[in-house]
């Protein structure tokens, strides 16, 4: 926690070792804060296909944007995340 009463000085010393193993690092880029969902996705039109064992393959329009949901996302531009 950062902040007043928050515990930022003594754990931001320890991050390098918490991260310093990890072989994927897995962030919510595309939430603004902590209370915000990034799973939601608001796919307007689709369409599904079957493959060859039968399943539905669902393709939908709402194409990601990489540059503006994950390079330019609010998290990145935190110097810790760098």
């Amino acid at each position: 926690m950062q902040g007043t009463g928050g515990d930022w000085e003594k754990e931001s010393k320890i991050m390098e070792g918490v991260y310093a193993l990890a072989y994927y690092i897995i962030a919510a880029t595309s939430a603004d804060d902590s209370y915000t969902g990034f799973l939601a996705r608001n796919i307007s039109e689709y369409v599904y296909i079957r493959d060859e064992s039968g399943h539905r393959v669902y393709i939908g329009t709402d194409i990601a944007d990489f540059d503006n949901e994950v390079e330019k996302a609010r998290l990145n531009t935190r110097v810790w995340v760098i």
